[in-house]
């Protein structure tokens, strides 16, 4: 019994964290973000989808 609750509560763990992730690249300003950057980084890092939301979010690829 115990094995299904924590198998329950991973799972919902993981589920929250890609919601939140999901909510903050939706509403993350376009403007502040350097497409080229972006699919450089992804491109010669061979980064997944996940980790380039993360970093854009985190500010990585913001214009300056």
């Amino acid at each position: 019994m115990t094995n299904i609750i924590m198998a329950i509560v991973i799972i919902a763990i993981w589920a929250i964290r890609k919601i939140s992730l999901e909510y903050k690249v939706n509403n993350y300003p376009n403007d502040r973000t350097d497409c080229y950057k972006m699919s450089y980084d992804k491109n010669m890092n061979n980064l997944s989808y996940t980790q380039v939301k993360r970093n854009m979010v985190n500010g990585k690829y913001d214009k300056r």
